[in-house]
């Protein structure tokens, strides 16, 4: 079994293994909270009581300053990581760790435990777990879903949940990992407006809406879900699109300063 380290952060007890090149695990050790950004931001985007989803958990950089503010559930797939979770959280009385790889239905797989990169694959050596089983009985405030390429599956897995409350999403688009399971951003884009969402992507100080119509113009990025009977309370409904000049000139400038695998995904887009 791995050594399994630790860093103190902001008081807090922050249980890693090691991992050579994982940024998460690098930022870390120079005692920042990787997640601190995105916790900030959904948490300026709850509306509504009720516990925050942190479906990816990895070692629990999101966790860790959401819980400030919100009760967590903290989903990790990697058994290994799960290890590390308990240990960070295990005194904690606002965060509660599932081990669970999140899918659209309880179904066999396997699972590729690669730190922050850990993913489901075929196999049968674990059994799925949805979001809408896991959360049943509880109110959901809010998600933050980055899990590798599985998210179109894991949303699937919640329509019950992400109906009733209508959460805010912040979520993942990876457009390397949805290209190794033959799909495109578009795909996930057109599961989400399907579920009654719409998607935000920001660029700078500017806000604009995802077209599932249009190439999605990053790699890897955030981008924020809001359910369409909401859109009014963020002052939403006037933010435009991105024209097909703009998203090319957006492709063109972050293919020159992509790695490898960002460039065979943007090669598998560009006209």
């Amino acid at each position: 079994m791995q050594e399994i380290n630790k860093q103190t952060v902001d008081g807090v007890d922050v249980y890693y293994n090691e991992k050579i090149g994982c940024p998460v695990i690098d930022y870390l050790k120079r005692g920042i909270l990787y997640g601190t950004g995105n916790a900030e931001l959904l948490k300026s985007l709850l509306i509504d009581d009720g516990i925050v989803l942190d479906c990816g958990g990895h070692i629990g950089t999101f966790s860790v300053p959401m819980s400030k503010h919100r009760y967590v559930l903290c989903i990790e797939g990697s058994e290994s990581n799960f290890r590390c979770l308990k240990k960070t959280f295990e005194n904690s009385s606002s965060v509660d760790v599932v081990h669970a790889i999140l899918s659209d239905s309880i179904k066999k797989c396997g699972f590729n435990d690669n730190g922050a990169f850990g993913h489901s694959i075929d196999g049968d050596q674990y059994t799925t777990s949805t979001i809408d089983s896991l959360c049943e009985g509880l109110k959901v405030a809010g998600i933050k879903l980055d899990i590798e390429g599985g998210e179109i599956e894991a949303l699937l897995g919640a329509t019950k949940t992400l109906e009733e409350f209508n959460p805010p999403i912040l979520m993942e688009i990876n457009g390397w990992c949805l290209y190794n399971i033959k799909k495109l951003p578009q795909d996930l884009i057109s599961v989400v407006n399907d579920l009654g969402y719409n998607v935000y992507l920001q660029l700078g100080n500017d806000l604009f809406l995802v077209d599932k119509n249009k190439k999605f113009p990053m790699c890897v990025c955030d981008v924020v879900c809001i359910h369409k009977s909401k859109v009014g309370n963020y002052n939403l409904a006037n933010v435009r699109s991105l024209t097909d000049s703009e998203i090319d000139s957006i492709i063109n400038a972050m293919y020159a300063r992509s790695n490898g695998d960002c460039k065979v995904y943007y090669d598998s887009i560009r006209d």
